[in-house]
């Protein structure tokens, strides 16, 4: 207060008929409100550039993954777009957080009022836009948490976008690539080296933010009215955890826009796969058909372990999938250019215009 240049008579009477988290634990919460206003637009200019660069990719076939492994043909903007809707949660539950933890106290030292009455807390908390309830010498701690529990979701987003998009970097997939200054150098020792180090660098971070989450879980743990291991910790964690999150949403939405992506190499991959992203297709064309046993070898089995059994076959073999099924007989059963259809790469991608519609791409 005097720091402030507050008047010594007014500084006199600060501490008359209060504890000093009367005042700290409301100037917390307003504290805490503020700074997620000066987050929330950076979450907005995030979600708008992931919007962007989807509706540069609408046309972009990749190969969908699945426990690591090729699954079925998908664009870049539809992995892009369930990054966007992801933020658009985090905006969500931002507001909800920053709400919840607007609240306010001016109880005494354990809650009682033991000095002034419960109209002058509602007063204050009235002016401040504060909502009042019960407390101990300081607000429950589990409000706090459930606000950094959305900060960390947050940077678990940006985490997961990250994570994804350095896999799309990795070799032998090279389906994208950091941008990589003129002068830049990917490794002291080796020149090739063009490393996702900013991709890196967000993944890393959204571990550490997970590192604040710990702490803010702990400080709910409380000795009796009150002990000063909450003060402590909260000078530390919440600073940290507001500007690293705000550099780890800046950092990003940078990023995005000059992200380098090789939809030729997204091709090659998918064309490695020598069909066998078709399987299903082709296991429901036969069932289609009333097909339901099949034999391979010299065992009759389901219909989907023969497919399972031909797919398999063809990629010890390295040969398309639909040799070693027109080898075995199939057909037999179905026709030429339904089998081919089972090979399009465009086939189950027939209601990308209604999702692409449905989120306003």
């Amino acid at each position: 207060l005097r720091a402030a240049a507050v008047d010594e008579e007014v500084v006199a009477f600060f501490n008359k008929d209060v504890t000093s988290y009367d005042i700290e634990d409301s100037a917390l919460s307003l504290m805490l409100c503020e700074a997620v206003g000066i987050v929330m637009p950076l979450v907005s200019g995030l979600e708008q550039a992931l919007f962007d660069l989807a509706k540069e990719h609408e046309e972009t076939l990749m190969m969908g993954l699945t426990h690591g492994q090729p699954a079925e043909v998908t664009t870049l903007a539809l992995k892009l777009l369930n990054f966007r809707e992801m933020v658009k949660r985090d905006y969500g539950r931002l507001i909800i957080a920053s709400e919840a933890v607007r609240v306010g106290r001016l109880a005494g030292a354990v809650g009682n009022y033991g000095h002034l009455g419960p109209e002058a807390e509602a007063i204050t908390c009235e002016r401040l836009r504060l909502l009042s309830g019960l407390s101990t010498q300081i607000i429950h701690r589990d409000v706090h948490a459930n606000l950094m529990d959305t900060l960390v979701t947050v940077a678990a987003n940006i985490g997961h976008i990250a994570h994804n998009l350095w896999l799309m970097c990795q070799w032998p997939r090279c389906e994208a690539r950091e941008p990589f200054g003129k002068n830049q150098r990917g490794s002291t020792q080796m020149p090739h080296k063009k490393n996702p180090i900013t991709l890196e660098r967000l993944r890393g971070m959204a571990q550490q933010m997970i590192g604040y989450q710990t702490v803010a879980k702990m400080a709910v743990i409380t000795y009796d009215e009150r002990a000063i291991d909450q003060s402590c910790q909260e000078r530390i964690n919440w600073p940290d955890a507001f500007c690293l999150l705000a550099y780890m949403l800046e950092k990003l939405t940078k990023l995005l826009p000059n992200m380098v992506f090789f939809p030729q190499a997204m091709q090659a991959n998918i064309e490695k796969t020598k069909g066998q992203l078709g399987s299903s297709y082709v296991k429901d064309l036969l069932l289609g058909q009333g097909v339901t046993h099949l034999v391979y070898g010299d065992e009759e089995v389901q219909t989907y372990d023969w497919v399972k059994n031909c797919a398999h076959e063809a990629w010890e073999r390295q040969v398309h999938l639909s040799d070693v099924l027109i080898e075995r007989g199939i057909l037999e059963m179905v026709s030429a250019e339904s089998l081919e259809a089972c090979f399009d790469l465009h086939r189950g991608l027939e209601h990308l215009p209604e999702i692409y519609d449905r989120y306003g791409l």
